[in-house]
């Protein structure tokens, strides 16, 4: 009798210790949250930093005289994954390892000639700066320079070429990754702070911005040309050259409207037609050499024709995290 009821209160015991933890167990089940290595690098010599996922309010605060922007409402964005950038503008020795591998042939290449801008920035005299010229991806034949006369569509095939020989997704920044990752966190004009108070009469007597100087190439620092990669401070992420230098393709279609409400990873993209033929207009970030400094800023953003390739803008690449990029 006593062996009966000492196993039946060894029965009650169990059962009331099941009872007792199921929150416990719960917990022991969770998925570990994955954390990335900060930094990787790949076989062509690129750096990438990680991006983490976030919050935060795109789009500018303060008015161009020269741009309709009455459209581009400041509005909360919400990124649900995280990526990593590469530290630098893609620069021509980067390129020169596609070309000699693939032997491919640009745009500008095929067609014997590109858009070249000179001079200093104004706005009026936009399409008098730009010409036609014989000049391709290799017109500043140093490997440290960010490449530059390419299109949007030449950046697409080696994209697919680097992400097939990495055996990883590689691919342009979203226009809201690219804001993102240059913002770091930050509210302000420039990934380090405001624009000068008196910038419109600044430019006007060749008066350079000290703190902008210390982070960006624009049309008063620049010499009227493209400099190096990672010659200036990088922003609080590692990000070298987010604006000024050369401006940045980004994936997304062009578009002067954003949204009026909070979005979740967005990219926009559309179809349209012009005169003589169909084409898309992407878009440029980070403002270049050429622009003042109310346009090298986080905000600021242009559009590019699918086939346009110009001397002022490049690009950088972003790529989708991997099990490989998992710390141990």
């Amino acid at each position: 009798m006593r062996k009966v009821i000492n196993l039946f209160l060894i029965m009650i015991l169990v059962l009331v210790s099941c009872g007792e933890n199921p929150k416990d167990k719960s917990k022991t089940k969770q998925p570990v949250e994955r954390k990335y290595k900060e930094k990787i690098s790949n076989s062509i010599g690129m750096d990438l930093v990680y991006i983490k996922p976030g919050t935060f309010l795109m789009g500018p605060d303060y008015k161009m005289d020269y741009i309709m922007r009455e459209d581009e409402h400041p509005h909360k964005v919400t990124l649900t994954k995280g990526f990593y950038m590469q530290t630098t503008e893609t620069t021509v020795g980067q390129w020169r390892k596609f070309i000699k591998e693939t032997g491919y042939k640009t745009h500008a290449e095929q067609v014997g000639f590109g858009w070249y801008l000179s001079g200093r920035f104004d706005y009026k005299k936009y399409n008098e700066d730009l010409e036609l010229k014989k000049k391709f991806w290799n017109h500043v034949n140093k490997d440290e320079y960010p490449v530059t006369m390419i299109t949007w569509v030449d950046c697409k095939v080696f994209l697919k070429w680097l992400s097939s020989k990495e055996n990883e997704s590689y691919r342009l920044p979203t226009e809201a990754e690219w804001e993102y990752a240059c913002r770091a966190n930050l509210k302000s004009h420039y990934p380090h702070g405001n624009l000068s108070q008196n910038w419109e009469e600044n430019y006007k007597r060749d008066i350079i911005n000290p703190e902008l100087d210390k982070y960006a190439w624009y049309s008063l620092n620049s010499e009227e040309k493209t400099h190096p990669v990672a010659l200036k401070k990088p922003n609080i992420w590692g990000l070298y050259d987010m604006v000024g230098n050369v401006s940045e393709y980004c994936q997304d279609t062009f578009t002067r409207r954003y949204p009026n409400k909070h979005v979740t990873d967005p990219l926009f993209y559309r179809k349209w037609t012009t005169i003589l033929t169909n084409n898309k207009n992407k878009v440029t970030r980070g403002g270049s050499w050429y622009e003042p400094e109310q346009i090298v800023t986080s905000s600021s953003r242009d559009g590019r024709l699918l086939y346009n390739c110009e001397n002022t803008t490049g690009f950088r690449v972003v790529k989708n995290t991997s099990q490989a990029d998992y710390k141990k």
